[in-house]
């Protein structure tokens, strides 16, 4: 079992995966311009969406929504560190 930083991490960042599938299709048949992030358990993290992008504080059981019109062009490295260590949960 993981520590419940590091799984709530994990669980953070398996919805990332999850809904950026559909962000990287959509992107380029008329999306809405938007990527949504969701921490559905555990510790408070920082999101940073890609190379450059803005730093994000998404708190446990709260949702963040990114508009993604300045974001440069696909594939984005999305960055999960936790808010009270810095680390990378994975």
């Amino acid at each position: 079992m993981l520590p419940a930083p590091l799984a709530a991490a994990s669980r953070l960042l398996a919805i990332l995966l999850a809904t950026g599938g559909p962000v990287l299709v959509s992107s380029a048949c008329g999306s809405t311009g938007t990527m949504t992030i969701i921490n559905v358990d555990g510790a408070n993290v920082a999101v940073v969406p890609w190379a450059g992008g803005p730093t994000l504080t998404v708190n446990c059981q709260t949702t963040r929504v990114v508009d993604t019109s300045a974001a440069p062009g696909q594939p984005w490295h999305i960055t999960v560190r936790g808010l009270a260590n810095h680390h990378l949960p994975l």
